[in-house]
């Protein structure tokens, strides 16, 4: 069966410490189609182009002005939806100081977030493995 993937990033906007997270959930391909339509009736529903969490929890953007009960709604669409169709949720979080002591801060390639989004492709994989076998596999960065 065809997995999907939605992935989203956010960067701290603090200075210290600066993390990387990128985050996100696997769908059956059947339910990641339900996943999306669902969504587009819930965002018509709502009057959004979109849905931003910052935004949301802030009552910015496109969600100005918005009484807490109609973002608290909107959030509560998205988690109903999200619960109902993904098969699992991942997170990846990377110490941008910590991965430049380790890998060197003059490399180019890998990024903090290129290894970021490269470790929640590991984490699909072997949640996704782990579903199919008893035995649970371990790798390690």
């Amino acid at each position: 069966m065809l997995v999907e993937v939605y992935v989203d990033e956010s960067v701290s906007k603090t200075n210290e410490p600066q993390v990387i997270t990128c985050a996100g959930y696997a769908f059956w391909s059947v339910q990641a189609q339900r996943f999306a339509r669902d969504a587009r009736k819930d965002l018509e529903r709502l009057g959004l182009p979109y849905f931003h969490q910052t935004d949301c929890a802030n009552a910015q953007g496109h969600y100005e002005g918005w009484a807490l009960a109609d973002c608290l709604l909107a959030q509560r669409l998205l988690r109903e939806n999200i619960k109902r169709r993904s098969i699992f949720g991942f997170g990846v979080s990377i110490n941008v100081r910590d991965y430049e002591r380790i890998v060197g801060s003059g490399r180019v390639i890998p990024t903090p977030y290129s290894n970021c989004l490269a470790g929640c492709m590991v984490a699909v994989t072997l949640l996704y493995d782990s579903m199919l076998s008893p035995t649970v596999h371990l790798l390690s960065l």
